[in-house]
């Protein structure tokens, strides 16, 4: 991946952490360090069974560092259906658009 997030992984992001900030009863933060985007035949081909890109959250501490991995998320869906969306929903561990 670039070195520099896309405008799609950047509002992706954004929208994981207004849709996603609490796991369980602590509050998570979604970095741009841990989305990670398939790559080649693994993002454009349709027909493979896999996610399109997955991402992972860590727990935010009270003096606001950051803790180990809370929970992976990922999806089928692209970025690029996903942030046409008004808001995301999670169904089980895949990220998909809230139903209009």
């Amino acid at each position: 991946m670039s070195k520099s997030l896309g405008y799609k992984a950047s509002k992706l992001l954004k929208m994981l952490n207004a849709s996603f900030p609490v796991f369980g009863q602590s509050k998570v933060v979604w970095r741009a360090e841990d989305l990670h985007i398939a790559q080649g035949a693994w993002r454009t081909n349709q027909n493979l069974d896999v996610w399109r890109w997955n991402a992972y959250s860590r727990f935010l501490r009270d003096d606001g560092s950051l803790g180990g991995v809370a929970h992976s998320v990922g999806s089928y869906a692209t970025m690029t259906e996903l942030v046409k969306a008004k808001s995301l929903v999670l169904l089980g561990d895949e990220v998909d658009s809230a139903a209009a």
